[in-house]
């Protein structure tokens, strides 16, 4: 298994709080690393994919603590797929040069309806020869996501963004064909069932 950003960033979390974080299923005996109960650890089932793109999860502090959190499903199969915590004051340093590496062109994908200034707004893409699309997510509830936005111009504002919503379905430009099609092949039917419902932490 593939040890990946989010895994380091929910152990890093976990170091500094000073007491348990008690979410919905807190009692259950979970994997560290899938979050799901050791009897139905899914690590094992963790598909070896390739990607052109590259994503960086800007999560909100107790996002990454949450055995529901749906990024850590993109960075199970996005190989180059980067985490850290959200800080309005104090960004990170390594996340701020991530963002400035000539390597990638970045793109922030957030809901249009939310988005105050639209010439920021591009529903296509025109990509830089020798860049790597750099796919952005604020990853905590549309509540929690929508302050960091608000509160994030300073290193965000300058940043393209890449929207194609209706009714908040957003498409991206990755292959996200491949991976369904891998999880459907390595996935037993009960895993697939619990994904697609968003309730791994009742397992």
């Amino acid at each position: 298994m593939r040890i990946h950003k989010v895994h380091q960033l929910h152990k890093e979390r976990l170091a500094r709080s000073s007491k348990p974080f008690n979410a919905r299923g807190a009692n259950v005996n979970r994997c560290e690393f899938c979050q799901v109960h050791k009897d139905h650890c899914i690590c094992e089932y963790q598909p070896e994919t390739t990607s052109d793109a590259a994503f960086l999860l800007i999560m909100f502090d107790t996002e990454v603590l949450k055995p529901s959190n749906t990024g850590k499903l993109i960075a199970d199969v996005i190989p180059e797929t980067h985490a850290y915590l959200w800080s309005r004051s104090e960004p990170s340093e390594e996340m701020l040069a991530l963002l400035n590496n000539e390597a990638y062109q970045p793109f922030v994908v957030f809901p249009e309806e939310q988005i105050e200034d639209k010439s920021l707004v591009r529903n296509e893409v025109i990509m830089e020869e020798g860049k790597t699309p750099l796919f952005i997510l604020l990853d905590g509830s549309w509540r929690e996501a929508g302050r960091m936005y608000r509160k994030s111009h300073i290193y965000i504002s300058y940043l393209f963004f890449l929207l194609r919503v209706n009714n908040f379905l957003i498409t991206l430009c990755v292959k996200l064909q491949k991976i369904i099609s891998l999880l459907l092949q390595k996935l037993p039917a009960w895993c697939l069932i619990c994904l697609v419902n968003n309730r791994t932490q009742d397992i």
